[in-house]
């Protein structure tokens, strides 16, 4: 019953399309007969004539010990975790470990639970080593487009940097943001990374394993090391990729990148009716090298024809309230 109401509603599918069409249907017909046994008989099946069950039941309780690498421990020998694999039977798997991926540019939802967001044909793609988080990005309130959602989790197969590298060509992608607990193929990665910038498609990057307790976090969440977080941030430099701390600024940076796209520079003039909101940019801007760029003189005196009498022409430009 499991496995045809899997099969009925498109969660068990075969997706594979090298394999053979009557293959498929007679792998599903020995899995409904499997599932239409009575629960004892499945047992007894798996635990005493099934070599692979007794390996994975092991492994699963390795795993739930947290001391085991998916990626190390899986049977699929490093030829099949590369993405040119010419086995036709190779097949693309996202995962383990994940929630799995969300298109919202052609309603495509292969996710476990409700996806918050709506259709949109321009936006930002999440792609993120967690479940949780991506499922909370899609349902923010601060009017964030976003075309793409995938939850990376163990990166058996498939890795953060061939979803970035796929997207990069697709025209309804504006930016990339990214939940980091480990990089599997570095060059990889700085290819895509670099192909991403050439395309003027912002990555914005959210990388755990600051703290020694994070590095432990990380590798019992998706067996993934860390490693130094001084090199991370040289490497991100290196590659044009925002780093920021949190999933509020990441949403921030993404919708002011995916909207009015990368700043050509470091000079800002900023607009507000508030003098303290005015002394907090500039108190901001200075900490991290932003240029407040004075008005010039004859800029200035088109401001004051413009503004009430109690408004300074500057930058920061407190237009008061008056306005």
């Amino acid at each position: 019953e499991i496995g045809e109401t899997c099969h009925r509603v498109g969660f068990f599918y075969v997706v594979n399309h090298g394999i053979p069409t009557a293959v498929s249907e007679r792998y599903l017909a020995a899995m409904r007969a499997f599932f239409a046994l009575p629960l004892t008989a499945r047992e007894a099946i798996d635990k005493q004539h099934s070599p692979q069950f007794r390996g994975w039941e092991q492994l699963g309780s390795e795993l739930t010990n947290n001391r085991v690498d998916y990626r190390e421990q899986l049977d699929i020998g490093v030829e099949a975790r590369a993405i040119d694999n010419p086995d036709p039977y190779y097949m693309a798997l996202v995962g383990p470990n994940c929630y799995g991926l969300i298109n919202y540019t052609i309603g495509e939802v292969l996710w476990p639970f409700g996806a918050g967001e709506s259709r949109a044909d321009k936006g930002i793609a999440l792609v993120m080593q967690s479940g949780m988080l991506p499922a909370n990005l899609t349902m923010n309130d601060r009017s964030v487009p976003i075309t793409h959602v995938i939850s990376a989790g163990n990166q058996a197969v498939l890795t953060i940097e061939d979803f970035v590298d796929e997207l990069i060509d697709d025209d309804h992608v504006t930016a990339f943001g990214l939940y980091i607990e480990g990089i599997i193929d570095i060059d990889k990665f700085a290819g895509a990374a670099i192909r991403a910038l050439q395309a003027q498609k912002p990555i914005v990057v959210v990388k755990a394993g600051r703290s020694k307790l994070a590095e432990q976090i990380s590798v019992s969440h998706t067996g993934s090391l860390a490693g130094a977080d001084q090199a991370f941030d040289a490497f991100f430099d290196r590659l044009g990729i925002i780093r920021v701390d949190s999933p509020v600024d990441l949403l921030e940076t993404l919708k002011f990148l995916s909207i009015s796209g990368a700043p050509r520079g470091n000079r800002v003039a900023a607009f507000t009716c508030s003098g303290g909101d005015a002394a907090m940019v500039a108190d901001y801007c200075d900490r991290v090298g932003i240029d407040l760029a004075q008005p010039s003189a004859s800029t200035r005196e088109t401001l004051k024809n413009l503004l009430p009498d109690i408004a300074t022409a500057a930058n920061p430009l407190d237009y008061t309230t008056p306005l």
